[in-house]
């Protein structure tokens, strides 16, 4: 992985009728777990979401770029905000740069970046 893979799929995405495309690591749709890489461009959107069956977690690793990532209770509500990103002040990271999330955890993303990369 290096910025030419990521402005390469940045490229994609912006291309896509999402907005946004993977680059998968896993051989098939049946392997728990899914790796890949999720790049996002303005405009896209990330429905609120959880994995209870079968019941997966998801890891959020942001590799370039910012996002927002929203968890909700099950009426819907905004439980929780936090800013992932990989933007740097006097050399160190300025926030969080991961987030993992369980089955029972409804969430959402909205990149903040002209093309967020993350690993997933």
């Amino acid at each position: 992985m290096d910025s030419q893979l990521f402005q390469s799929l940045v490229d994609c995405a912006y291309h896509s009728p999402r907005l946004r495309t993977n680059h998968n690591f896993h051989l098939s749709l049946d392997d728990n777990p899914h790796r890949f890489l999720n790049v996002m461009v303005k405009g896209t959107y990330i429905a609120p979401h959880r994995h209870r069956s079968p019941p997966k977690s998801e890891s959020f690793l942001v590799l370039d770029g910012e996002l927002a990532f929203f968890t909700f209770d099950d009426s819907g509500q905004v439980t929780g905000t936090h800013v992932l990103g990989r933007k740097v002040v006097n050399r160190y990271s300025a926030g969080p740069v991961a987030h993992l999330s369980g089955p029972d955890s409804a969430r959402s993303l909205l990149r903040s970046e002209a093309g967020t990369v993350l690993g997933q």
